[in-house]
């Protein structure tokens, strides 16, 4: 059967030809169906992400006992405080972790938003991309000239 004869048979009835099974070439049998997904159960509905995890985790409550009291807290509340206690007790990792986190309620304070800080390394690559970035227009603007205004 040739090629002419095989496009006149409806694409139902015609018989498929064999062909070497290889690289992006799988045995016709393991193929997905058509009108059959890959993933048919797909993502499951209502998954949450990290943040709303995290935001869910973080405001359940706790009963704690402080000065003899029985208090109900946040779990963010206590990690606070622990951190607090850590660092007022001399732990170093503590102490430079509340400073950077009163540091950024400083500046959320007094701005309203919250600025970042790049390390060194980030403040290198982003120089380095604007260079680039800068020398890519400049190499553009000169083509555009070259061209020559009329």
């Amino acid at each position: 059967m040739d090629k002419d004869q095989n496009k006149q048979i409806p694409k139902a009835r015609r018989k498929p030809q064999p062909y070497k099974v290889g690289f992006a070439k799988p045995p016709l049998e393991t193929r997905f169906q058509k009108g059959q997904s890959g993933n048919p159960s797909g993502r499951p509905k209502g998954k949450r992400n990290m943040a709303t995890i995290l935001k869910s985790v973080s405001n359940e409550t706790l009963v704690i006992t402080e000065n003899g009291e029985r208090k109900t807290i946040t779990k963010l509340e206590a990690s606070f405080k622990q951190l607090v206690n850590k660092a007022a007790s001399g732990d170093h990792a503590s102490i430079k972790l509340l400073i950077q986190v009163m540091n950024v309620m400083e500046q959320e304070q007094e701005t309203g938003v919250v600025k970042h800080t790049n390390s060194e390394a980030d403040m290198r690559t982003l120089r380095n991309l604007q260079q680039r970035m800068l020398a890519r227009a400049g190499h553009m603007q000169s083509t555009n000239n070259e061209g020559g205004d009329k």
